[in-house]
């Protein structure tokens, strides 16, 4: 018998399910901008799909992630199923044997059809959240989407303008997180407190300059470290996918597309965002002065 989530476990799952769906995909297949047909009598690995729709009429054994279009099942999937951006429709032939979720979409269950675990759906419509009483309105979700657009094109930026920077950041990341997740911390703080002092220096001229310089140092490093960050979380997923010849940059949207999707999500989807900005920030200014020439640039 299956425990009821909370409301608070159910939001957690909303933005952890991404990650652990991905993480834990068995050999998956990883697609970028291309329709997806899972035929009739075949069987296929977990699943990533990203910018196009996903049709499964067979058999799916792992997990299914669809981000910014719908996913159809007429099959069986052995797993979770989750479509960001999208909707979830299960016909009346088809199975899930996990949980069913949505976010920014709905879940769709025809008669005939069945899905094991919970059918869950997070539409950015919804007036309000359980208890919680936090709305998120329309003009909230299109505020982060388009902060999530802005930073990934911020971070491309950079991935173009300083390859090497980027990647040797990403490279630390896997390596030691906690201690770069400290060093983020103290230049955050460091940041706030000069932020402040400028502020009292505009009066006799001097701070709004400095003020100026301080934000657009902030808006390069900030850039840098989710651009790292997007681009560890990409290389991780890609790698155990089978993707190890992805270039640089699909690493990089593919980081910024699962990472962006945990933003969207109500009330929890700024802490992952919030860890990626704090860890990866520390990631860029602990290897910005140590190059490396053995990491290769991003291509």
């Amino acid at each position: 018998m299956r425990l009821r989530l909370s409301l608070v476990a159910r939001l957690a799952l909303a933005a952890l399910l991404a990650w652990g769906a991905v993480a834990g995909a068995r050999a998956g297949d990883l697609s970028m901008g291309s329709p997806v047909e899972i035929p009739g009598g075949t069987t296929a690995q977990g699943q990533v799909v990203v910018g196009a729709p996903l049709v499964v009429d067979g058999i799916v054994d792992g997990d299914v992630i669809v981000v910014g279009d719908d996913l159809t099942i007429r099959g069986e999937v052995r797993g979770d199923v989750l479509a960001v951006g999208g909707q979830v429709r299960v016909e009346s032939a088809g199975v899930v044997r996990g949980d069913a979720l949505a976010v920014g979409g709905r879940v769709d269950v025809a008669r005939g059809g069945h899905v094991d675990g919970e059918s869950r759906a997070f539409h950015p419509d919804a007036k309000r959240i359980g208890l919680l009483d936090l709305a998120l309105s329309p003009l909230a979700f299109l505020v982060r989407l388009v902060s999530v657009l802005t930073w990934t094109i911020l971070a491309l930026v950079v991935a173009f303008a300083a390859p090497r920077v980027l990647v040797h950041g990403s490279a630390e990341i896997g390596r030691r997180p906690m201690r770069l997740l400290g060093i983020g911390l103290l230049w955050h703080a460091c940041l706030a407190l000069t932020l402040v002092l400028c502020v009292a220096l505009i009066v006799v001229f001097v701070g709004l300059p400095l003020m100026a310089l301080l934000l657009l140092l902030a808006c390069v490093v900030k850039a840098a470290a989710l651009g790292a960050a997007f681009h560890w979380a990409g290389s991780y997923i890609a790698e155990r996918l089978g993707g190890d010849h992805a270039s640089g940059y699909a690493r990089l949207l593919l980081g910024a597309a699962l990472l962006g999707a945990l933003r969207l999500v109500p009330f929890v989807g700024g802490i992952p965002w919030l860890l990626a900005q704090l860890i990866g920030s520390g990631a860029i200014l602990a290897t910005w002065r140590r190059p490396r020439p053995e990491v290769l640039a991003v291509r």
